[in-house]
């Protein structure tokens, strides 16, 4: 049985931000991490943990692989997520982009936002064209 896509698309973020991290820090794809305000388990997609200059920093990224752009529910969701477990850096990464107010909500919190095209899509060939030259 093949995983979901979703789950696929956490990995290959997982493998991308692994080759790119310095030398001693740690990436883990899933973890599960307790909230220092809500004294409940909070679902991590990718924690990075590294040490910089005696200090311990975390960068928690959170993935989304939908059919839509990300609104600011799901932004602001995520920024509360990161204050419950006191990240010091967070990244949200989309297959289909922001809303207007859910970029400005990112830009107001300090959250990075990236978009990563779906490259598992069926349809993707009949979306590019490139003309050949015989």
């Amino acid at each position: 049985m093949t995983e979901p896509k979703w789950k696929r698309f956490e990995k290959l973020i997982h493998d991308i931000h692994t080759q790119f991290v310095p030398e001693g820090a740690d990436v883990m794809l899933t973890k599960k991490s307790s909230g220092s305000l809500s004294k409940a388990p909070r679902q991590l997609d990718i924690t990075i943990r590294v040490r910089v200059a005696h200090y311990d920093v975390l960068i928690v990224v959170e993935c989304k692989d939908q059919e839509r752009p990300i609104d600011v529910t799901e932004l602001d969701s995520f920024a509360n997520k990161l204050e419950d477990v006191k990240a010091n850096k967070g990244v949200m990464i989309s297959t289909n982009g922001y809303t207007t107010s859910a970029i400005e909500m990112a830009r107001a919190k300090g959250i990075d936002t990236r978009t990563y095209i779906d490259t598992e899509s069926v349809d993707w060939r009949t979306e590019i064209a490139i003309p050949s030259c015989l």
